[in-house]
């Protein structure tokens, strides 16, 4: 069974970064790119652990924190943020939730799965693990004898019990060629991202200076005198 993770996200480019470190049939993946949503759904989803965003509209990643901590059946599910590169993690607006990580964008993905993964197992929320052994089916009445002599009832046997596996136990995997190449990939993608933003915000800037300048030329030179006269 997948684990169910619930993410909250604004960004597209992240999100999609998201679904790239979270692949099916490993994991099932509810996406958000608004708080106030996911504390509507939550329950519907139930999910072994939630990844959000620390910036979002509705309800910030803060707030959604403050809300599923409140709520007894996900008051030990697996919590993390992520914030921005330069975005400053706000400690006293974070006070009184008990999250398990902050992660800074952009994120190690193969390490960042693999943390979400030993949270959930550490926790032992999820549901591929039993909460009791399988009880063993109860035995067999001795048959009764055909004839006066005794015969020797048969020995039960021994119950049989299944555990659970420990998080110890499970292995980890480590990295591949395949999760390298795919960090390299989500890295590239998120550089163009943000140079496209920055190349945005230059043009408006430019914009910007240049109707301000027109402006003032016009309020200073436009319609006075020349010196000649």
């Amino acid at each position: 069974m997948a684990y169910k993770l619930i993410t909250a996200e604004a960004s597209p480019s992240t999100q999609k970064a998201i679904q790239l470190a979270f692949p099916a049939p490993d994991w099932e993946v509810t996406a958000f790119d608004n708080g106030l949503e996911l504390t509507k759904m939550i329950f519907e989803v139930h999910p072994d652990a939630l990844l959000v965003s620390l910036s979002l509209p509705g309800l910030d990643g803060y707030s959604v924190g403050r809300f599923v901590r409140k709520q007894e059946e996900f008051r030990h599910t697996a919590l993390v943020f992520l914030k921005g590169t330069f975005e400053p993690f706000d400690a006293q607006r974070a006070e009184g939730v008990d999250f398990d990580d902050v992660v800074a964008k952009p994120f190690d993905s193969a390490k960042l799965a693999m943390r979400m993964k030993n949270l959930i197992d550490a926790k032992g929320e999820h549901s591929r693990f039993p909460e009791s052994p399988i009880p063993a089916e109860p035995a067999a009445p001795p048959a009764a004898a055909a004839t006066p002599t005794p015969t020797p009832a048969p020995t039960p046997e021994a119950p049989l019990t299944l555990t659970s596996p420990t998080p110890a136990s499970i292995p980890q995997a480590a990295p591949t060629p395949a999760d390298a190449e795919l960090e390299r990939r989500i890295q590239e993608v998120l550089r163009r991202e943000l140079v496209g933003m920055e190349r945005e915000v230059e043009k408006r800037v430019r914009l910007q200076i240049t109707v301000e300048l027109k402006k003032w030329f016009a309020e200073h030179y436009i319609g006075l005198p020349s010196k000649d006269k």
